[in-house]
């Protein structure tokens, strides 16, 4: 019998595919963005924008209508920058990541090398 399913070396982190979503614990509360996009360090790299948050603790990936507009689309973009931050041997103590359309067609392990080089030149360490 045959397996579809990839080799576990083949996979570039062991939770891809398992879970990708922080718990609610873990994610950015709604009333902290204010706050977090007026006084947050911003980053960014060619495929993500980023804000690096000091006194506040959580996770948020944003996408716009504006960047890609199909709504099927954001929320795989969504999914898979979430897997790629579980990934990550360590996270900011609070980060917003804004992800540009190009997310989608890039390859996964490209996808997590960029997230962990944007994530690990910060001013701001975990």
């Amino acid at each position: 019998p045959q397996s579809n399913s990839a080799p576990p070396s083949s996979r570039p982190c062991e939770n891809h595919g398992v879970n990708t979503v922080f718990s609610k614990r873990h994610r950015l509360k709604k009333d902290a963005f204010p706050a977090a996009l007026s006084r947050g360090v911003r980053v960014s790299s060619p495929n993500f924008g980023a804000i690096l948050l000091k006194d506040t603790e959580g996770v948020a990936v944003v996408i716009s209508k504006k960047t890609i507009k199909g709504a099927v689309g954001r929320h795989r973009a969504k999914r898979r920058v979430l897997a790629a931050l579980k990934c990550l041997p360590s996270l900011p103590k609070g980060v917003v990541i804004f992800p540009k359309a190009s997310v989608i067609s890039m390859p996964f392990a490209d996808l997590s090398q960029e997230l962990e080089k944007l994530l690990s030149n910060t001013p701001l360490k975990p």
